[in-house]
C-alpha cells in the first residue's frame, strides 16, 4: 500500500522459491510482550520464519483454506503469488490489478479477500476499481468483473484494502495507485474515502475525513470498524462504532504512532482482527497487537516496512507481508474464551 517512497532504492530480485531447506529464521525479528494478556495468542519465543523473499512490494495477504495456501500481491509487478507448504512459491495471476496498455505503467492488485461465493475480490490499484476474478480459485485467469469504480460519477482514486461486514463490502480509497498521488492529473476526487457497497451495488460514503485511509477490519461482533491512516504526519489507527444503518456514528483514535515514524520503518497499513477481538495491525517497526480494550499488548518487531497480514484457518500461523519478504509467525492455538 505504501510503495512510492520505498521503491526508489530497491534492487531487482527474482522471488525465491521456498521449501524446507531454503526457509530462513528471521533473526532480526522478535516478539515483545507488553501485557500478559498477549500470551494467550502469542509467545515471546514464537517462531518467526521468512518463507519467501525477493518481491518488489508484497501486499494483500489472503489464506485459502481449501488449498491450504497463501495468496499475496506484488503491487508494482502487477502479480499475485501463491505459496503453500507443499508446492512452495509460484506466480498465480498476472496481470492482477492493471489491465490497460503496457506502455502506461501502473500498479497492480493490492488487497485481496473472498466473498460469500468463494470468489476472489481484488482491490485493483491500476484499474482503480474493486473487481471479482471471473474464474475459479482452482483455475485462475485474469478475467475480471467490475464491482465498483466510481463515486458520484467520478473515478475512484485507487482502492486499497477491503473487508466484509454482514455481507456488505467496505473499502478504503487512498491515492497510492496514482503516480502523482494527490497531484496526479487523472485524480478526480479531492479526498480519500472509506465506502461500503450495498446489496444493490450502490456505493455509499462512510468516512471522508482521513487523509490516507488504508487497512480496514471489523470486530468479531461487527460493532466496531478499525481503519489505519498511513499519513506520516498523522500515523494513526482509528476505531469507529458502526450504527444500525452500517454508517460510522462515532470514532476515536485507537493509537497515535506518529512519533514512531522517524525512528522505525513503515506506517499504519493492513490489519486483521483475531476471533479473540485482538487487532493485528502492521505499522511502524513491524506489527502491533491491540486488545479489544484498546491497549497495546504486544509488538512483533520487524526492521523492514510491513504492509499486511493474514491468519491461516486455524489461527496458529500469521503471515506478514514485509517489504520484499513474507514472514510466518507461529501463534498459540486458540482455546475456549481465548
Amino acid at each position: 500500500m505504501l510503495i512510492t517512497m520505498l521503491l526508489a532504492c530497491k534492487q531487482s530480485n527474482q522471488p525465491k522459491l521456498s521449501n524446507e531447506k531454503s526457509k530462513e529464521k528471521s533473526a532480526e525479528t522478535w516478539v515483545e510482550i507488553m501485557d500478559a494478556k498477549a500470551k494467550n495468542i502469542i509467545s515471546e519465543k514464537a517462531a518467526l520464519v521468512t518463507i519467501a523473499r525477493g518481491f518488489n512490494w508484497a501486499e494483500g495477504t489472503l489464506w485459502l483454506k481449501d488449498q491450504q495456501a497463501l495468496l499475496f500481491s506484488d503491487v508494482p509487478e502487477n502479480k499475485i503469488y501463491r505459496w503453500s507448504e507443499t508446492a512452495g512459491l509460484s506466480t498465480w495471476l498476472e496481470p492482477s490489478g492493471y489491465t490497460g496498455p503496457k506502455e502506461k505503467k501502473r500498479e497492480g492488485s493490492n488487497g485481496l479477500l473472498l466473498n460469500s461465493k468463494n470468489q476472489l475480490v481484488i482491490c485493483q490499484h491500476g484499474d482503480r476499481r474493486i473487481a471479482i476474478m471471473d474464474a475459479p480459485l482452482s483455475d485462475p485467469h485474469p478475467k475480471f468483473i467490475s464491482m465498483v469504480d466510481q463515486w458520484r460519477n467520478k473515478k475512484l482514486n485507487s482502492p486499497n484494502d477491503a473487508a466484509f461486514r454482514n455481507g456488505l463490502l467496505y473499502f478504503t480509497d487512498p491515492p497510492y495507485g496514482l503516480p502523482g498521488q494527490d497531484e496526479d492529473p487523472e485524480k478526480e476526487l479531492n479526498f480519500s474515502g472509506v465506502y461500503r457497497v450495498g446489496h444493490t451495488g450502490v456505493i455509499i460514503m462512510v468516512i471522508d475525513s482521513l487523509s490516507r485511509p488504508n487497512g480496514i477490519g471489523f470486530s468479531p461482533n461487527n460493532e466496531f470498524m478499525y481503519i489505519a491512516n498511513s499519513d506520516p504526519q498523522k500515523a494513526i489507527w482509528m476505531k469507529y462504532t458502526i450504527g444500525s444503518t452500517g454508517n460510522a456514528i462515532a470514532g476515536k483514535v485507537l493509537y497515535d504512532a506518529t512519533s514512531h515514524v522517524e525512528k522505525e520503518n513503515g506506517l499504519p497499513d493492513g490489519l486483521k482482527v483475531h476471533p479473540s477481538g485482538n487487532v493485528f495491525a502492521t505499522g511502524p517497526g513491524g506489527l502491533w497487537i491491540f486488545s479489544p480494550e484498546d491497549e497495546v499488548i504486544a509488538r512483533i518487531h520487524i526492521p523492514q516496512a510491513t504492509a499486511n497480514c493474514a491468519f491461516d484457518d486455524t489461527y496458529t500461523h500469521l503471515y506478514i507481508a514485509a517489504d520484499s519478504t513474507i514472514i510466518r509467525v507461529t501463534l498459540n492455538a486458540p482455546t475456549k474464551g481465548n
